[in-house]
């Protein structure tokens, strides 16, 4: 699928079982709203593979209620986003994470080759990326930067026995804002809790973050 434009709908790109899809040519993706599921614009799952490459953007797409208004992986899903694919201005509303990419169950995402998360928004954390449930995720020299979540992590957030390693990637004036009546606003840039190993390697930068109760940039929350 290259070169396309996908808009105005529900969730517009399902992948399941052991199913490939690839997105690329510049396609857009773009104003889809799921309401009963999670992934507003793409929801992969079981052992399906999803490809976003050649400067493909998802954009201005909303989960209500779940999780991932960008991408949802879960299951034994995989996820690869590269050569300079944007996932911006999407939103998971409410008690949901992930207003970019929400990965869980096992799930792995490979964020690579001069992407971008941008201004995002989620409504309980993880803005730009959240990861989760034994999920994994690899980030390399990308960019994450203007995401915002009464929550924790404005960039990334890692819990629940997930791990995420991070290479070569600058996340930058992400926001991190408290949840009124249960504080939890820390990690502006990112944020781990609950058993998440997060590393953060090779030349990675936190710039310009910043967070409404505990820090601005990397918190590890022991919860």
């Amino acid at each position: 699928m290259a070169g396309s434009t996908i808009y105005a709908g529900s969730t517009s790109i399902y992948a399941y079982d052991n199913s490939t899809v690839v997105v690329g040519g510049g396609s857009v993706i773009s104003g889809n709203t799921a309401l009963s599921c999670t992934g507003g614009a793409v929801d992969v799952r079981d052992s399906a593979v999803f490809v976003l490459s050649g400067a493909s953007r998802v954009l201005n797409n909303t989960s209500v209620g779940f999780s991932g208004g960008g991408v949802a992986i879960l299951g034994a899903a995989q996820v690869r986003i590269e050569g300079g694919s944007l996932v911006c201005n999407n939103t998971s509303v409410g008690r949901a994470v992930g207003g970019g990419i929400a990965v869980g169950g096992k799930g792995q995402l490979a964020l690579v080759g001069g992407s971008l998360v941008c201004n995002n928004r989620a409504g309980f954390g993880g803005a730009g990326i959240a990861v989760a449930q034994n999920a994994t995720a690899s980030i390399r020299n990308t960019t994450i930067s203007g995401n915002l979540t009464p929550g924790l992590g404005g960039g990334i957030v890692a819990a629940n026995n997930s791990y995420v390693a991070v290479f070569g990637t600058i996340i930058a004036n992400n926001t991190s804002l408290e949840i009124e009546g249960l504080g939890l606003g820390g990690g502006g840039a990112v944020a781990a809790r609950g058993n998440a190993q997060m590393q953060l390697l090779h030349g990675t930068r936190l710039l310009g973050n910043r967070a409404a109760f505990i820090a601005g940039g990397f918190a590890m929350i022991d919860c």
